[in-house]
């Protein structure tokens, strides 16, 4: 029996955390819904593989049943993660993923007391959506307990998958998002800037709706939190113009880029990866004004979310957090981060 299935392993991440999983011999299988590409996996990789569809429940449960825990690699996660979750909850078998999508986040941290009951762990955001963000934020919160306003940024995902994109496109038009006391507000996209010193150079960033917003709060408990990232000034624009963009123009316009982008995008090339870096950084704010900021420093963003999210299902069994809903620092801890690169710690400064 399978310690891990990997669901979506024929996926462009789905395949960079199994090599990983491999070169850190972890016992896994692989699943998919596509017969052809499970089967070639499963000749490449000698491993089990299993082709069941996120729609046929009991045999998804069947499946988990086989396994200690399911790494879920195929998005969008709004449409895959539930089937996937209540699967599990049945079967027993603890569910780790990769999404970054804050609805997600959100949605499965309301099935906290379910996953106590059934005894299973529901670990989301497992890759750079969320690891190395929610590491700075929980350092920060450790060093500075009475901090009320968190912003976290980061640059550096360079090149993206298809999936990726195609998760991304989904959000087109509905605005940016952030969270103020405690609630998730929506605001223009493409109007809240940072102006931060990010690798050496000053850097104009965008607010953007990651995952953090949701999972920062949880992990943190600080009420304001906003997150934001490097977007090209052309791309800016679009940004903030197309929230006036009628819906019905927006849904015309939809089809032709998700084709464009099923033909075009793949995810970077090997070289890319390895010649790529990501950098974090985050700023508290205490009631009297003072504020402080975290850096980190790692690999370029789809090498990071492999090791990672292996790094996390070797944890899960290894030492496992208590059953329940968690963040990657509530399940292993704000040092979570420092073990996936090369022992790069989160640094703390004052900002000036």
């Amino acid at each position: 029996m399978a310690t891990w299935l990997i669901y979506g392993a024929y996926g462009y991440t789905g395949r960079l955390i199994g090599r990983e999983a491999l070169k850190r011999d972890v016992d896994f299988a692989i699943a998919g819904r596509d017969a052809e590409r499970i089967a070639d996996l499963q000749a490449k990789w000698q491993v089990p593989g299993h082709v069941v569809s996120l729609d046929d429940h009991d045999a998804l449960v069947n499946v988990l049943r086989t396994v200690d825990g399911v790494m879920h690699c195929a998005g969008p996660f709004e449409d895959t993660a539930f089937p996937m979750v209540e699967a599990c909850l049945k079967a027993g078998t603890h569910y780790l993923d990769i999404t970054g999508e804050w609805r997600v986040f959100e949605a499965l941290r309301a099935r906290h007391e379910a996953a106590q009951e059934a005894g299973v762990v529901l670990l989301p955001g497992t890759g750079f959506d969320v690891v190395p963000t929610d590491c700075v934020a929980a350092t920060l919160a450790e060093a500075y307990p009475d901090a009320t306003a968190l912003s976290l940024g980061f640059v550096g995902l360079g090149s993206i998958s298809r999936g990726t994109a195609l998760t991304a496109l989904r959000g087109w038009g509905e605005g940016s998002l952030m969270r103020r006391n405690g609630n998730l507000v929506r605001i223009p996209p493409g109007t809240h800037t940072r102006q931060v010193d990010i690798a050496g150079r000053s850097r104009t960033l965008t607010a953007i709706p990651w995952g953090d917003i949701s999972t920062a709060y949880h992990s943190t408990g600080i009420p304001t939190i906003s997150v934001y990232t490097y977007v090209p000034p052309v791309m800016r624009q679009l940004m903030y113009w197309s929230a006036y963009l009628p819906t019905w123009a927006r849904n015309s316009v939809r089809p032709l880029i998700e084709a464009l982008l099923k033909q075009t995008l793949d995810g970077p090339d090997a070289e890319t990866r390895r010649e790529g870096a990501s950098w974090v950084w985050g700023e508290v704010q205490s009631p009297d004004g003072t504020r402080h900021t975290a850096r980190w420093k790692g690999p370029e963003g789809y090498t990071l979310t492999a090791r990672a999210a292996v790094e996390c299902m070797i944890r899960a069994l290894k030492t496992p957090p208590s059953p329940g809903y968690h963040t990657p620092s509530t399940a292993f801890g704000a040092d979570l981060v420092a073990a996936v690169h090369q022992s790069t710690s989160v640094e703390l400064h004052d900002a000036p």
